[in-house]
């Protein structure tokens, strides 16, 4: 689906050469693309102009869904369980109440109606197959059931009936059908983290349709039609798909109402999935605790972000004159009255001074024609060395350019926000950033 761009600028420089090239790459359905560019070359608005709409799908890898699985079932099934988990233990899952509701509990001599046992298989989103046998698949072969929990590598469950009841409950071999061992017992977990009862389900569906409503009526005041049937078709779409299989790509994105949660409520991770005397141990916390805080901050809607926005704003409109800190000056900052950057203690190595944070921070002066960085250190690191090296090959490169196409470097203008235009002060001057610690 193409779309329009309302933009006063015209791609130029190497931007043409670029957006030839990603969009051939798009075209030839290449899986992974780089776009390099210093600070304010203009990535984000070459991304824009290969006027192609790209339908997203979170596809996550599979060793780590295997293992996020384990470590759910470990937490939920013993006490004795190690959880070693990256960044990726703020990826949000279902509900854990909803997830222990959903589980089934078969111990050898049980009785069960097969029919209603393979139709609560479904239910759990596991899909029957004799060929295809996977993590999250199930097969029926006479009075053998074989199970492939979603928690395991290459380990699956073999059901022995005779007739309704439980004779033997084993492990096996996933890809040889081989006997590992004899087992008494098996907790048969949901195959999807957001999963609920169809009842909940339902209800949910319908919370979703008046929201819908809600949006498409805002869209079509704004003339956005495009927006509006795109909505309108995707949301229609995962609608359909919760009530014929009971689940959708994305189904995370309707986890409010899934779960009953209050609208800005972040949703559950696997820190609701821990027990009660747990002991956390985080590593590199400088790092992880902000990343984890900021996921939080991120849901509760209006908190962190804004008070970041408001800081910026009055930075912009020289309300003030210098910000000291670090959260603030790395990466994806836009601030062209920026003229001067200050690292304090350049030589003292660490993630805050790495190359990448080096040339991150040294970047939000990229946009002033005047801007300025001044590393303060009393020896050169290799960190600092490198990020100097990389800072001036890719200034040599941008005047090289500059000359060829007889470009001559201006300061990015950038309006501030409508409520703050009152607060601008007329006279020019250099906004000061200084990093510390």
């Amino acid at each position: 689906m193409e779309f329009q761009i309302v933009t006063h600028f015209k791609p130029a420089g190497d931007q043409p050469q670029a957006i030839d090239s990603l969009v051939t790459g798009l075209n030839n359905n290449k899986k992974d693309q780089i776009l390099l560019g210093v600070t304010g070359s203009g990535k984000t608005f070459t991304m824009a102009n290969t006027d192609t709409y790209i339908e997203k799908d979170s596809t996550i890898n599979e060793k780590i869904d295997m293992l996020r699985y384990s470590a759910i079932c470990s937490l939920l099934e013993r006490k004795d369980t190690i959880t070693v988990a990256s960044v990726s233990c703020i990826y949000g899952l279902g509900s854990p109440k909803s997830y222990i509701n959903m589980t089934i509990s078969l111990s050898v001599g049980d009785k069960i109606c097969v029919d209603d046992f393979l139709s609560n298989l479904a239910d759990l989103q596991y899909k029957r197959s004799d060929i295809r046998f996977e993590r999250g698949y199930f097969r029926v072969r006479g009075d053998i059931i074989d199970i492939f929990p979603a928690c395991h590598k290459d380990k699956a469950w073999r059901l022995s009936l005779f007739g309704n009841k439980i004779e033997k409950i084993s492990q096996i071999d996933a890809m040889t059908g081989n006997v590992i061992e004899h087992i008494n017992k098996i907790t048969v977990f949901p195959n999807s983290y957001h999963i609920t009862s169809r009842k909940t389900l339902l209800q949910s569906i319908q919370l979703i349709k008046k929201e819908l409503h809600e949006r498409l009526d805002y869209y079509y005041s704004q003339n956005k039609f495009v927006e509006a049937k795109r909505l309108e078709q995707r949301t229609n779409f995962d609608i359909e798909m919760m009530v014929t299989t009971g689940t959708c790509k994305g189904i995370e994105n309707y986890s409010r109402y899934l779960y009953e949660m209050e609208a800005g409520y972040p949703p559950p991770t696997l820190f609701e999935y821990l027990p009660e005397g747990v002991i956390l141990f985080v590593d590199e916390s400088h790092v992880t605790i902000p990343q984890i805080g900021a996921m939080y901050s991120g849901n509760e809607a209006h908190i962190g972000a804004l008070e970041r926005v408001d800081i910026i704003c009055k930075l912009r409109s020289k309300e003030i004159d210098v910000l000291v800190g670090v959260n603030l000056l790395r990466e994806g900052l836009d601030i062209p009255e920026c003229g001067l950057v200050a690292i304090l203690d350049a030589d003292k190595e660490g993630f805050l001074r790495s190359e990448t944070s080096f040339i991150q921070t040294i970047g939000r002066a990229a946009r002033n024609a005047e801007g300025k960085a001044i590393l303060y250190a009393d020896k050169i690191t290799g960190s600092l060395d490198r990020a100097l090296k990389e800072t001036e090959r890719r200034r040599k490169k941008q005047q090289q350019d500059n000359a060829l196409h007889n470009i001559t470097p201006k300061t990015i203008i950038k309006n501030i926000s409508n409520t703050l235009q009152n607060k601008v002060v007329a006279e020019e001057g250099i906004i000061i950033l200084i990093t510390l610690i």
